[in-house]
């Protein structure tokens, strides 16, 4: 298949670059050497300021729920967050139900919002990484092997079971989608699986079944010509099939980016979940193909992608798991239906490498590298 879309900015395949609210899109080289950019926008002072004044509203909506707060009638709520009104809200769940169900091609983005109701902080949020960061709290480390999928992920699995759910392309890292009984064959996960480990040389994926000396066991690996004593005390060596987590870092090529692009192509409608669209190249694939855009997240995106989903499709501001679960019963055609919880069993074989000197959020904010 021939691809005649380009970067118009080479600069934007080097480097992490901040992206304004005003920027264009760019069109995308289908190359595997696509790296991750960070485009993150910092808070302003004023967004900060702003933080007292949202608890004592949360108070004041968890007394008097039904009461209208000030955060309401405000534009922009703390780090970004945004506030629906309580009319739109069933009309918004209703009209992404209709784009679902009379898509030809669904193809769903998923960002660290759709797990902050496992545990797991998102990146911007008022409890996300970089957030912490900015205030100097420590992060915590999160054990991601015992995590339990979200009723959004669970969500997905069924609008892939009922035929309306064509691919899921993932920033997210911590195994949940493949956790929750999605197909491997129906997701792309770009950024990676910190539950899987790949081998440094022939760069085989493990999911399970990990060596227990942290060495590829492939024979057909480069590596398998020196004997087990000769690589261990060279481990740390590139040609001695070290073992690492299957993450990819910023400015590191992006995995399996052609078929993730390809997907964008066929799709008919964007439904994108629990993400800021803040990193190249996500932004542009969940914003430039599809006729219906459909952002889901409480935090704004560009200027240009929130005005895009709110003509095409919907721009809604809130919890993913609360908007999927009203979704589902629009879909459904079922206002009792419930999302199935997760039945499922937590994963036995585990990988742990064997320096694991530097936290998983420093791998996810690109402070280190995964090596």
């Amino acid at each position: 298949m021939t691809h005649a879309r380009v970067f118009k900015d080479k600069s934007l395949l080097v480097g992490p670059r901040e992206v304004s609210v005003s920027d264009s899109c760019f069109d995308m080289r289908l190359s595997s050497q696509i790296c991750i950019k960070s485009n993150s926008v910092d808070d302003t002072s004023s967004q900060l300021a702003m933080i007292s004044t949202a608890h004592e509203e949360n108070c004041k909506q968890a007394t008097h729920p039904n009461e209208p707060s000030e955060a309401d009638n405000q534009s922009e709520a703390p780090y970004g967050y945004m506030k629906n009104k309580m009319s739109d809200f069933d009309k918004k769940c209703r009209r992404i139900a209709e784009l679902i169900a009379h898509s030809k091609t669904l193809v769903a983005f998923t960002g660290a919002g759709i797990s902050t109701s496992t545990g797991l902080p998102d990146y911007r949020g008022e409890n996300g990484i970089r957030t912490s960061r900015k205030r100097k709290q420590p992060n915590q480390n999160t054990d991601l092997n015992h995590l339990v999928p979200s009723k959004t992920h669970m969500a997905l699995v069924e609008l892939h079971r009922i035929g309306l759910l064509h691919h899921v392309i993932s920033q997210n890292i911590d195994n949940l989608h493949l956790k929750s009984g999605l197909s491997a064959s129906v997701l792309t996960e770009v950024h990676g699986n910190a539950t899987h480990a790949i081998c440094e040389t022939c760069e085989k994926v493990y999911m399970c079944n990990f060596p227990w000396n942290g060495l590829c066991n492939d024979r057909k690996c480069e590596s398998s010509r020196r004997s087990i004593e000769q690589r261990i005390r060279a481990r740390t060596r590139h040609g001695n099939g070290r073992l690492r987590r299957h993450v990819i870092s910023f400015d590191q090529p992006l995995g399996d980016i052609d078929c993730a692009i390809e997907k964008c192509e066929e799709a008919d409608v964007a439904l994108v979940l629990g993400t800021s669209l803040r990193v190249e190249p996500f932004c542009e694939m969940a914003g430039e193909f599809a006729d219906s855009l459909v952002i889901v997240n409480l935090q704004k995106t560009t200027t240009k992608l929130d005005r895009r989903a709110e003509v095409s499709g919907v721009r809604l501001y809130a919890d993913c798991d609360t908007v999927m679960e009203k979704v589902m019963q629009y879909v459904m055609k079922d206002a009792t239906y419930q999302i199935p919880s997760w039945q499922g069993q937590h994963a036995s074989d585990f990988f742990v490498p064997e320096r694991e000197e530097r936290t998983l959020n420093d791998f996810l904010t690109g402070k280190t590298s995964c090596t």
